[in-house]
């Protein structure tokens, strides 16, 4: 067979099904049933085309920014972004991979792509497992983690449009508050089918992982530059607590939970409208063609915060984590980046815990 990804469960079951089928009716459910699947996740993406072309269309005449652009200082109204997360990347990663490594647990590094489609232009965010919000890179796909990335893209990338369209991957709802932030009068967030949503980050993504293949890559700035090589249509930022510049982690979750209610049922729904004007609601539909329905976000009584939430640091490692990389990973690293990927833990080995207890 030829090379697939994202292999969609409920088309496998509907041919499961088909094959199965022993009276005429049984056949007939199955088709019909298959056809349907089929015909949902094609509206979805001809939506999803068709909003790319009109934000290639909404550009043309506007040529990119080289300093950030102030959100909602722009009269563009058809700018559409693409957002998700990669495979992480391993590192170290060389051109000869050994061997031994493979058995191995090498340092992840995280990267979330935000892919202007207007421009195909993409940038990548980087950070390592010990940059995360949680202890050993966990929390690095979270809400928190989505949200504050988002939010430095559009003061610092972004093309100062008040209404934004965007497409993610099971995200689900994470980004109404762009709204309150006022990054944004508009929001139109899209969800295409479940393993039906290749898009254009995607291939950015690819393009990346082919140059990093045929490279040798022993540190986060060498993953950066390898980026940046890739391709024209690939930049990549990298996390830094010291440069001003950098994406700041935030406590959004608690920043609004007090004040926010969930959507009832938010995981049938593909298709989201924020707007300015009815701040604390969300227009919601199940697909591009259904019925739209309003839906209250603000707890009653209650009054959307101002300004940013608190700040997150990043919990870096675990001792047992950092001890392992020293002692397992460092060896496979190149001298020059030896310290940067793996440095001397600087809290004491943990001690081996027995395997049982004599009496």
């Amino acid at each position: 067979m030829s090379c697939k990804t994202d292999v969609c469960h409920k088309c496998e079951s509907f041919r499961n099904r088909i094959q199965k089928a022993i009276t005429e009716a049984d056949k007939m459910g199955a088709s019909t049933d298959f056809a349907e699947h089929i015909s949902s996740a094609q509206k979805e993406r001809d939506h999803y085309r068709q909003k790319c072309h009109a934000a290639i269309a909404g550009l043309q005449g506007h040529p990119k920014s080289t300093v950030p652009v102030p959100p909602t200082s722009m009269d563009l109204n058809d700018v559409h972004y693409t957002f998700d997360y990669a495979q992480s990347v391993l590192l170290p990663s060389h051109c000869r991979q050994e061997g031994a490594l493979y058995f191995r647990s090498p340092y992840k590094a995280n990267l979330f792509g935000i892919c202007n489609d207007g421009r195909s232009l993409q940038t990548n965010y980087l950070f390592g497992e010990d940059q995360s919000i949680g202890l050993d890179g966990a929390q690095s796909h979270s809400a928190n983690a989505v949200v504050s990335m988002l939010h430095h893209f559009f003061e610092y990338h972004g093309e100062g449009e008040k209404t934004v369209y965007l497409n993610a991957d099971n995200c689900g709802g994470q980004n109404k508050n762009q709204v309150v932030t006022r990054c944004h009068d508009d929001i139109h967030l899209h969800f295409m089918k479940p393993y039906h949503a290749r898009c254009l980050v995607d291939g950015m993504f690819g393009i990346a992982r082919r140059k990093i293949r045929r490279n040798d890559v022993d540190s986060l700035s060498d993953l950066k530059m390898t980026i940046h090589a890739s391709s024209t249509h690939n930049q990549a930022d990298l996390y830094s607590e010291m440069s001003p510049n950098s994406w700041i982690w935030r406590d959004w979750k608690q920043f609004f939970k007090p004040v926010f209610r969930a959507v009832p049922g938010i995981g049938k729904y593909h298709h989201f409208h924020f707007a300015s004007t009815t701040s604390g609601m969300v227009t919601v539909n199940k697909g591009v063609d259904g019925e739209t329905t309003p839906v209250r976000l603000v707890k009653r009584g209650k009054i959307i915060p101002q300004g940013l939430p608190v700040r997150l640091e990043a919990k870096g490692f675990s001792a047992e984590r950092a001890w392992y990389l020293y002692k397992n990973i460092r060896p496979f690293v190149k001298d020059p980046s030896k310290d940067l990927l793996c440095p001397l833990p600087t809290v004491p080995e943990p001690t081996s815990r027995p395997t049982h207890t004599e009496e």
